[in-house]
Protein backbone atom coordinates (compact mmCIF):
# COMPACT_ATOMS: atom_id res chain seq x y z
CA UNK A 1 0.00 0.00 0.00
CA UNK A 2 1.52 3.43 -1.27
CA UNK A 3 2.27 5.51 1.64
CA UNK A 4 1.30 9.95 0.92
CA UNK A 5 3.49 12.59 1.33
CA UNK A 6 1.37 13.60 4.76
CA UNK A 7 1.23 10.24 5.76
CA UNK A 8 5.19 10.34 5.82
CA UNK A 9 5.45 13.59 7.32
CA UNK A 10 3.01 12.58 10.26
CA UNK A 11 5.47 9.58 10.77
CA UNK A 12 8.76 11.50 10.31
CA UNK A 13 7.31 13.53 13.27
CA UNK A 14 6.30 10.84 15.78
CA UNK A 15 9.60 9.40 15.56
CA UNK A 16 11.50 12.66 16.35
CA UNK A 17 9.21 13.14 19.07
CA UNK A 18 9.75 9.43 20.07
CA UNK A 19 13.53 9.65 19.92
CA UNK A 20 13.59 12.88 21.85
CA UNK A 21 10.97 11.57 24.72
CA UNK A 22 13.09 8.26 24.76
CA UNK A 23 16.73 10.32 25.30
CA UNK A 24 15.13 12.38 27.71
CA UNK A 25 13.79 9.36 29.72
CA UNK A 26 16.83 7.30 29.73
CA UNK A 27 19.10 9.88 30.54
CA UNK A 28 16.97 10.65 33.84
CA UNK A 29 17.16 6.95 34.14
CA UNK A 30 20.79 7.00 34.01
CA UNK A 31 20.94 9.47 36.21
CA UNK A 32 18.46 7.52 39.16
CA UNK A 33 20.26 4.75 38.70
CA UNK A 34 23.43 6.09 39.17
CA UNK A 35 22.79 7.26 42.78
CA UNK A 36 21.67 4.26 44.08
CA UNK A 37 24.22 2.48 45.90
CA UNK A 38 24.88 -0.98 46.67
CA UNK A 39 24.05 -0.47 50.58
CA UNK A 40 21.12 1.25 49.68
CA UNK A 41 19.43 -1.93 47.25
CA UNK A 42 21.27 -4.24 50.43
CA UNK A 43 19.21 -2.69 52.94
CA UNK A 44 16.12 -2.90 50.65
CA UNK A 45 16.25 -5.95 49.91
CA UNK A 46 16.63 -7.13 53.71
CA UNK A 47 14.26 -5.06 54.94
CA UNK A 48 12.04 -6.76 52.46
CA UNK A 49 13.15 -10.11 53.87
CA UNK A 50 11.93 -9.14 56.91
CA UNK A 51 8.74 -7.77 56.27
CA UNK A 52 9.47 -4.23 57.08
CA UNK A 53 7.04 -2.30 55.08
CA UNK A 54 8.87 0.99 55.24
CA UNK A 55 11.25 -0.41 52.53
CA UNK A 56 10.67 2.23 49.54
CA UNK A 57 8.91 1.71 46.71
CA UNK A 58 10.31 -1.28 45.86
CA UNK A 59 8.64 -4.20 43.30
CA UNK A 60 6.89 -6.85 44.32
CA UNK A 61 8.70 -10.54 43.70
CA UNK A 62 7.56 -12.99 40.99
CA UNK A 63 6.01 -14.90 43.39
CA UNK A 64 3.90 -12.33 44.82
CA UNK A 65 3.35 -10.99 41.14
CA UNK A 66 2.31 -14.08 40.64
CA UNK A 67 -0.13 -14.50 43.72
CA UNK A 68 -1.58 -10.90 42.78
CA UNK A 69 -2.64 -12.08 39.35
CA UNK A 70 -4.26 -15.55 40.19
CA UNK A 71 -5.94 -13.52 43.11
CA UNK A 72 -6.81 -11.12 40.57
CA UNK A 73 -8.41 -14.14 38.36
CA UNK A 74 -10.26 -15.86 40.97
CA UNK A 75 -12.57 -12.78 42.08
CA UNK A 76 -13.04 -12.03 38.31
CA UNK A 77 -14.20 -15.66 37.73
CA UNK A 78 -16.46 -15.64 40.60
CA UNK A 79 -18.06 -12.25 39.67
CA UNK A 80 -18.78 -13.71 36.23
CA UNK A 81 -20.43 -16.96 38.06
CA UNK A 82 -22.50 -14.40 39.54
CA UNK A 83 -23.84 -12.74 36.45
CA UNK A 84 -27.07 -14.00 35.35
CA UNK A 85 -27.00 -15.69 31.71
CA UNK A 86 -28.49 -13.07 30.06
CA UNK A 87 -25.78 -11.12 31.26
CA UNK A 88 -23.83 -12.33 28.18
CA UNK A 89 -25.43 -12.27 25.07
CA UNK A 90 -24.88 -10.92 22.50
CA UNK A 91 -26.85 -7.91 20.79
CA UNK A 92 -26.95 -6.75 16.99
CA UNK A 93 -26.60 -3.22 18.27
CA UNK A 94 -23.45 -4.31 20.79
CA UNK A 95 -21.12 -4.84 17.72
CA UNK A 96 -18.94 -1.80 16.77
CA UNK A 97 -18.55 -1.50 12.78
CA UNK A 98 -15.38 -3.37 10.79
CA UNK A 99 -14.35 0.10 10.45
CA UNK A 100 -14.64 1.08 13.81
CA UNK A 101 -11.53 -0.50 14.93
CA UNK A 102 -9.24 1.26 12.72
CA UNK A 103 -10.21 4.66 11.76
CA UNK A 104 -8.53 6.45 9.43
CA UNK A 105 -5.23 8.23 10.44
CA UNK A 106 -5.17 12.10 11.55
CA UNK A 107 -2.82 14.17 9.83
CA UNK A 108 -1.08 17.14 12.13
CA UNK A 109 -0.65 20.24 9.80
Amino acid sequence: MPVDDATKKNLSIRESIGDAYGFVRGSEYTKTVGNVTYAELLSLAIDRLNGNDDSGNTRASRLERVQQIKDGIKSLVDTVKKQPPEAWTIDKYDIAPDDAANPPEQVIT
